[in-house]
């Protein structure tokens, strides 16, 4: 029954995804592609294509009585466009069939059955009437008017309905506009979302859909002149260009699409001149309907407007309080013209990026630790907090194999973090200072740095010009590693680095376990650029009251890393650069774990000995028994000695290649020596492989 019932949940979730991998989901780029494409030909149907059949396929002509207006002209080149344009929205058409959606939960379903039986019952039939070609309504009611007319040739009454059906039949192409609605499925691209973000672009997108409103009005207006059976009664025909009385149905379409632009924007403001008003019913209700959409429409447009220049108001509000606290404190505290204009430089870089951080912590804080928050969401969310390397580090990973990280602490942690950025020799803190936070390491390379007291200041070979150095000459590897770094540490005051932080390590926690002790050691950015999340004491605090288990063992792992990093520091006797102290840590830890190799195998031996010893003393038979009894104990020992031998000479080719490394930061020796790597091969250097 078990096994029945696993089968019958195997087939219902296959089912569940029928045609999954035939999908296309919502970060292909295929899709994506489509989308824009589909995107772009939707803005040139609400632009151009309407101004083509409004302003030119519905073109007024005052002809004089008895004679039929002319024809259409039509531009071969546009009218291949939109055949174009009608393909590409047939494609889509079909295409939306294998894309996925959201449902209402927010997960993207992939089952074919399901998408199409939701685009069925959405947008399918609008997306379908929106592809039927206006060419083909137009034909539709051609034929139409054509056989009517054949039973009736020879009345003039019965030719002008015909040509006005005519006219209304290419009304059909404004079907395409339905289709604008796509573009709602770009709101979910990374590309539209950074748009909206964007202050200065939020209001030129603004604007551009204010004017768009108006464009389409504005055709509208025009198309309600033109569909008149007399359109001499119409604004078209009253509204004159010059003092001479010229109607603007004499002009050009761009002039007539201009004053159509011209009172539909009067309206939309309330403004109102008066050279240009409604006359007939069609007018009147046209008028009506433009007002009512101006009124909400302008409204809506001028609030977003209004909300984005107060909040750029109070970002520069925030800005100049930031100001206002330095000049008070300059002021207070008496200090120079430099140091206050340095805070102020200070204040101006930073305060911006403050101000877009600034969120409701205490808010968020409560929406984290309540009971509303679904568990699939809590447990997905701390895996994708900074890009996912929050949940991968060591301040988080110390409690592995003893209890799992509970899913908050990830995020609480990052509720209290905050993002600071140092630059190469910067300081983040000195010895003696009091600590108020503690920093977990994203990007770059940071160190524990001291004076070195062995460091020479000067050696008396190296550097000396045209010198030839003997073999008793050379320079040692820490006058090597010294000089290499003097001309970028000179600026930092004969302090380097002896003990290195690089992405995942965190460092200033020890300080924070024990509240009476000042900062023990002083830290400095090492790489050319670096990158730390801040925790604050108040926040290490509140996290390890909230989560003892953890707590705890931050506390002890405090302590022995304080004790390493004393051991550590005592071990400074010559200063190198952090790239020199990495390449020598990485040997030092290689040399350990073979020293201890050795070790294993020497015990190894020990034993085999005393067991051949012991087996050779206690045994009674012959001599050839002993003699298999001894190798069958030697033979584990000697595959040891010779997997031993192979792994040295893997170890040599390795430190070939870390000499080459070193080498490539290593500056040219003095006196045309032959350079870092040269030094380290002589006889007396072999030591350190």
């Amino acid at each position: 029954e078990q096994d029945m019932t696993d089968t019958a949940s195997d087939i219902s979730s296959s089912h569940q995804s029928c045609g999954s991998s035939f999908v296309l989901r919502r970060d292909s780029k295929l899709r994506t592609g489509m989308t824009v494409l589909v995107s772009l030909l939707l803005i040139y149907t609400g632009t151009i294509f309407i101004y083509r059949l409004c302003f030119l396929d519905f073109r007024i002509y005052l002809v004089p009585e008895g004679e039929d207006p002319p024809s259409p002209a039509h531009a071969p080149g546009w009218d291949g466009f939109d055949t174009f344009v009608t393909v590409v929205f047939w494609i889509d058409l079909i295409a939306d069939f294998f894309y996925t959606y959201e449902d209402d939960a927010g997960n993207e379903i992939d089952d074919l059955r399901l998408i199409a039986r939701n685009y069925l019952q959405s947008y399918f039939l609008i997306n379908l009437v929106a592809c039927i070609p206006g060419e083909l309504v137009e034909a539709i009611v051609n034929s139409s008017s054509q056989s009517s007319g054949e039973a009736n040739q020879g009345l003039r009454i019965i030719r002008l309905q015909q040509m006005r059906l005519q006219r209304i039949s290419r009304l059909g192409r404004l079907m395409r506009l339905g289709r604008l609605g796509k573009i709602k499925a770009l709101e979910h691209s990374h590309l539209f979302r950074w748009f909206k973000r964007q202050k200065g672009v939020r209001v030129v997108n603004l604007s551009c859909g204010l004017m768009w409103i108006v464009h389409i009005l504005a055709c509208g207006w025009y198309l309600c002149a033109a569909l008149h059976d007399n359109p001499s009664d119409t604004w078209v025909v009253r509204r004159t260009v010059d003092g001479d009385g010229t109607s603007v149905v004499s002009q050009s379409p761009f002039d007539n699409w201009m004053n159509s632009m011209y009172f539909v924007l009067t309206v939309f403001t309330t403004v109102g001149f008066g050279d240009m008003f409604a006359v007939t019913n069609s007018e009147i209700i046209y008028v009506c309907f433009t007002m009512s959409v101006g009124a909400v429409v302008h409204s809506i447009i001028i609030s977003e407007v209004i909300n984005v220049v107060t909040s750029s108001d109070q970002m520069n509000i925030f800005i100049s309080k930031q100001r206002e606290l330095i000049e008070a404190f300059a002021s207070h505290t008496k200090i120079d013209e430099e140091a206050e204009k340095s805070m102020r430089h200070w204040v101006d870089t930073s305060a911006k990026s403050w101000f877009e951080t600034k969120y409701d912590r205490d808010g968020m804080m409560q929406l984290i630790m309540g009971e509303n928050m679904p568990r699939d969401l809590l447990d997905s969310i701390p895996g994708a907090l900074f890009a996912g390397r929050l949940t991968n580090h060591r301040l988080l990973r110390i409690c592995d194999g003893v209890c799992s990280t509970p899913p908050r602490l990830p995020m609480l942690l990052a509720l209290a973090l905050h993002r600071t950025h140092f630059v190469e020799g910067e300081l983040i803190y000195k010895a003696q200072d009091y600590p108020f936070s503690m920093f977990l390491v994203v990007k770059g390379t940071f160190a524990f740095v001291a004076r070195a007291p062995g460091h020479p200041s000067s050696t008396p070979h190296v550097g000396r010009p045209g010198a030839q150095l003997t073999e008793m000459e050379q320079p040692s590897e820490d006058q090597l590693a010294a000089q290499s770094c003097s001309t970028n540490q000179s600026r930092h005051m004969g302090m380097y680095p002896y003990m290195l932080f690089s992405f995942g390590a965190f460092f200033g926690e020890s300080e924070l376990v024990k509240e009476t002790m000042p900062r023990r050691a002083t830290a400095r950015c090492e790489s050319d650029a670096g990158e730390v999340l801040t925790l604050q004491k108040a926040d290490f605090k509140w996290l390890s009251d909230q989560f003892p288990q953890f707590g705890s063992k931050w506390a002890d792992m405090s302590m022995r890393r304080e004790k390493h990093r004393t051991l550590k520091e005592a071990g400074l006797t010559v200063g190198r650069s952090y790239k020199h102290l990495a390449a020598k840590t990485v040997q030092d830890w290689r040399r350990g774990v073979l020293a201890r190799r050795r070790q294993a195998s020497g015990a190894q031996l020990a034993v085999a000995g005393k067991i051949l010893s012991t087996q050779g003393s206690t045994a009674s038979g012959p001599k050839s028994e002993i003699d298999a009894t001894a190798s069958k104990a030697a033979l584990p020992v000697t595959e040891r000695i010779g997997a031993l031998s192979t792994e040295v000479r893997d170890i040599a080719r390795r430190m070939d290649e870390v000499l080459d490394a070193v080498a490539r930061f290593a500056p040219p020796m003095p006196g045309g020596g032959e350079g870092f790597r040269a030094t380290f091969r002589q006889p007396q250097r072999r030591t350190m492989l």
